[in-house]
């Protein structure tokens, strides 16, 4: 094997010599890819090859035994002809691989330092540079500081990662990324008469904002009760639970003779919930309880009206059917009911009247609920519609709670000697017997605005009318 340096021209006929082997190394050339090396053999074959630099290296089958080189530009070269095998061995501090005739490199084994400002991994779909993450063993967290777009259809972070800066999640109306609402297992239990009291189905909901309960009572139950508990991390407290199959809600629910139902619990912010057996079951059968805890936010089954379990507001409020009794009660205690008689006693040629009279800017109306003569002989009582008062005040109504003030309303008496005639309201008779008396049937009431008046008049003249009315104003 030798080694031979020689300064080869451009110009000119560049290298020649007779000198042979099986190998042929191109050691170094300082003008790159600049040369055209001919091999030949003993019997005349030439192997050539042209643009070749450092690195190239020939073997021809039958060796050869002259060697021919030429160069584009004035180039220092070093090259190497050997019998056996040579490898390239390249001692430099810094290594240029040249992109546009790449040299494959393999790293097998300890460190590689990498000191320019400018290194290129060549990676692409078709063909990923595999990139490994992995923390230390003492645990210490991996800083990612900057922009961060994750845009992959899987991230997974092991360990505790320290994000400084944006952080981007692709989400789109064409990719978005899905938010799945969580639901533990349903928890159940079942309580009969040998399930002690105070029992109680309790759940963790801390990270959850919903409970479903449902009760399904099974056989006869004759007592028992349940109650919805909220834990506010130190104290249990009722709380109230809407049903989902009506507005009604529950604190306690009594088990008998009850039938399927189930509630709608908001938990949000109450690490805890219970249904508690308050008081013990009796009787055959048993409460069927199934409860699920989600992280769907509640949705309020009731969102405007009144507590089916409280009171009316104060004033005057009607829900549903309210018994008559109950309304007319009512509006006595509340001191709004009144009622008063009146008698005008026989006048000659004259007919008596008795008024139930609302003076004007009173601000109620007078509802007149019953109409009462007692009379002195067997006549016909007239009622009829009046704007002015008669010419005797007998007194303002009478309160019907006893303890109450006076009414707005009046009741006057007064004769006439012109004989009742024209619109009547109603009319009834005494029976044709002398101090008999009658009523009229008010099936709706009577409404004296203020202003007016409703008059009874006798339609025989020369006789003793006395009357009575009762109404409330409002």
């Amino acid at each position: 094997m030798q080694t031979i340096a020689q300064l080869i021209k451009a110009v000119g006929a560049g290298y020649t010599a007779s000198v042979g082997g099986r190998q042929f190394l191109i050691q170094s050339c300082d003008a790159g890819n600049t040369l055209t090396v001919t091999l030949r053999d003993a019997k005349g074959n030439q192997y050539t090859a042209q643009n070749v630099g450092p690195g190239f290296k020939a073997t021809p089958r039958t060796g050869f035994t002259h060697v021919d080189i030429t160069t584009t530009a004035d180039a220092n070269v070093a090259f190497i002809v050997a019998d056996g095998d040579v490898d390239l061995q390249n001692s430099q501090v810094n290594v240029i691989v040249s992109n546009t005739n790449a040299i494959p490199v393999t790293i097998a084994g300890g460190n590689v330092n990498v000191n320019a400002t400018n290194v290129g991994i060549n990676n692409t779909e078709s063909n990923p540079v595999p990139v490994k993450l992995s923390a230390a063993d003492d645990t210490t967290a991996i800083p990612v500081s900057g922009t961060v777009s994750v845009t992959g259809s899987s991230v997974s972070v092991t360990g505790t990662t320290t994000v400084a800066g944006t952080v981007t999640v692709g989400n789109t109306n064409a990719a978005p990324v899905p938010v799945i609402d969580a639901y533990q297992a349903p928890t159940t239990a079942a309580w009969t008469s040998a399930t002690a009291a105070n029992t109680a189905l309790t759940l963790n909901t801390q990270g959850y904002d919903t409970v479903i309960f449902t009760i399904a009572p099974s056989g006869t139950l004759t007592a028992g009760a349940i109650t919805f508990e909220v834990y506010d991390g130190t104290n249990w407290v009722s709380v109230k639970a809407p049903r989902t199959d009506s507005y009604l809600t529950d604190t306690t629910f009594n088990l008998a003779g009850a039938a399927l139902h189930s509630w709608q619990l908001p938990v949000a912010g109450y690490p805890q919930v219970r249904a508690r057996l308050s008081t013990a079951i009796t009787g055959t059968g048993s409460a069927n309880l199934v409860a699920i805890v989600s992280s769907a936010p509640d949705v309020s089954l009731v969102t405007v009206g009144l507590d089916p379990n409280q009171p009316l507001p104060a004033g005057t409020n009607a829900i549903g059917t309210v018994s008559v009794t109950d309304a007319l009660a009512a509006r006595a205690l509340a001191g709004n009911a009144f009622g008063l008689a009146g008698t005008q006693a026989a006048v000659s040629a004259q007919y008596s009247q008795v008024q139930l009279w609302n003076p004007a800017g009173s601000g109620v109306n007078l509802y007149v609920e019953q109409v009462l003569a007692i009379q002195g002989g067997s006549f016909n009582v007239w009622m009829q519609k009046s704007t002015a008062a008669l010419a005797t005040l007998v007194s303002n109504g009478a309160n019907k709670l006893l303890s109450g003030a006076a009414g707005k309303g009046q009741v006057y008496i007064g004769s006439t000697a012109t004989a009742p005639s024209g619109s009547v309201l109603g009319a009834f008779s005494a029976a044709g017997s002398t101090g008999g008396g009658a009523g009229y049937p008010v099936a709706e009431p009577i409404v004296i605005p203020p202003g007016y008046g409703l008059v009874m008049v006798a339609n025989v003249a020369n006789q003793q009318l006395a009357g009575a009315f009762e109404w409330y104003e409002q």
